[in-house]
């Protein structure tokens, strides 16, 4: 079964400055301003890629996912 993925659901999944950046919806400023900030930061970057792939494996994985269905 797929569920929709809504705006609020999306700041479940995102710890803003953490694993991303959340931006208000049709806010293009501030989306124009959060991929300049991740691209020119490097460090940024990489942190918020690691933490995202992590939670991505903890929580996210088709093995995870998989074994909370058969649970």
């Amino acid at each position: 079964m797929f569920h929709e993925l809504t705006l609020d659901s999306l700041s479940d999944l995102i710890d803003t400055g953490r694993e991303g950046i959340l931006v208000p919806a049709k806010d293009t400023k501030a989306l124009s301003e959060a991929i300049v900030k991740i691209l020119s930061d490097n460090q940024l970057l990489q942190r918020m890629s690691n933490n995202a792939l992590i939670k991505y494996h903890k929580h996210l994985s088709r093995t995870r996912c998989n074994y909370l269905t058969l649970k």
